[in-house]
Order: C-alpha cells, then structure tokens, then sequence
C-alpha cells in the first residue's frame, strides 16, 4: 500500500502548499484546484465508509442460519469487496498523479521563484 492510500490528500504536504501558494498569490485555478481537492475527499470518505458498512454485513451474515441466502450475500459481498477494491486503486492513482502534479508545479515555483 502507497503512502497514498492511507493519507488523506488533504492531508499530503505538497497539496497544502500547493493550495497555499495558489491562494496567497490569487491565482486563477485555486479555486478549481481546491475543489478538485475535496472531490477526492469526499471520495476517499465514501470509499472508508462503504468498507465499513462491508465489514459490518460480512459480521451479521455469521449469525445467518439460511445457506442459500448466506451463499447469495457471500457472493454479493465478494462482488463489492472486488468494487471497493478496484475504485480504491483508481482513487489511488488518481492521487498519486496529483501529488507528482503538485511536487512538480511547487518545484518549478521554487527554481523560477
């Protein structure tokens, strides 16, 4: 797991100052950049949520005492850890390539001044 995945990114450093440096010098894409920021929180927030309302299925079905139904949410549950587990790796990638975007921008800031 990248450090990616477990930190917000409104949590990663270079996002900060990204955003900080945008909006101290009003520049015009801060506000498109910060919601583009919470966008991914808000996904980062349903992603953590639907996991855990995962987890809490997955431990009512034990006390399950009907088979068939058990097998169907079994199955049910599988297709959406495998959901889950595909839309947090986009998410991912998607955060690692605007963090890469924020340490080049922020790099460029820094040797042009």
């Amino acid at each position: 797991m990248a450090e990616t995945d477990s930190q917000p990114i409104a949590e990663n450093e270079q996002v900060k100052e990204l955003l900080a440096l945008l909006k101290d010098n009003n520049t015009p894409g801060y506000e498109e950049f910060a919601k583009l920021i919470e966008h991914v929180t808000g996904m980062e927030q349903r992603l953590s949520e639907a996991t855990e309302e995962l987890k809490a299925v997955r431990q009512e079905m034990q006390g399950l005492q009907n088979h068939s139904l058990k097998d169907a949410l079994q199955k049910s549950c599988k297709a959406m850890e495998a959901n889950i587990s595909a839309m947090r790796h986009h998410l991912s990638e998607l955060k690692d390539q605007i963090i890469n975007g924020c340490r080049n921008i922020l790099t460029d800031f820094r040797e042009r001044g």
